[in-house]
């Protein structure tokens, strides 16, 4: 039986032209950087996530990117010390995004200013969980200004006006109310 990590390697090995892949597993690197016309990529961080370089050998691999989802859900329920490593890897090798969901990160608001300042064309951009940042005055009128779609670290984590989030063998319900 092949290993995910060969797997990974011999689907991208063997497909130079695929558009869409969505990795949860190690081996990321040599995985990413074989399909060149990458445009969509989704993430799903386990407890060890990836390091800058990762992100940067992404962003140089894959020139036609537009869509980024870089997710550390079980990040969520913890609040950890700011960091813009990963904002700083997307800002700056990933000048095309179009789309951007960082749900659960530690980015700060310089973090985000970089990504602002150097993904110009970014229309969504989903902050959910992102308890770092403390958007208000310039920067909160930059983003409303910015992006089209924006998703703020307190909103609800489905779009959905009531949705179930799984943490291990716990289940968090999320309402929202419209009054």
């Amino acid at each position: 039986m092949l290993a995910i990590d060969e797997l990974l390697k011999y689907i991208t090995n063997s497909s130079p032209g695929i558009k869409r892949l969505r990795l949860t597993n190690k081996g990321l690197i040599e995985a990413a950087s074989k399909p060149q016309l990458l445009e969509d990529l989704e993430i799903s961080r386990s407890p060890r996530s990836y390091s800058r370089q990762t992100l940067e050998v992404i962003g140089r691999s894959c020139p036609l990117l537009t869509t980024f989802k870089y997710n550390g859900s079980w990040q969520r329920f913890y609040k950890h010390r700011g960091t813009n490593e990963d904002a700083l890897a997307i800002a700056e090798t990933m000048h095309g995004l179009r789309q951007l969901q960082l749900f659960g990160n530690a980015v700060t608001n310089d973090g985000l200013a970089k990504i602002l300042d150097c993904c110009p064309h970014l229309e969504s951009l989903d902050l959910r969980d992102c308890f770092n940042l403390n958007l208000g005055g310039d920067l909160e009128i930059r983003c409303s200004k910015q992006i089209k779609r924006l998703q703020l670290p307190e909103d609800c984590p489905d779009d959905d006006s009531e949705s179930t989030e799984s943490f291990g063998a716990y289940e968090f319900r999320c309402f929202t109310m419209y009054i």
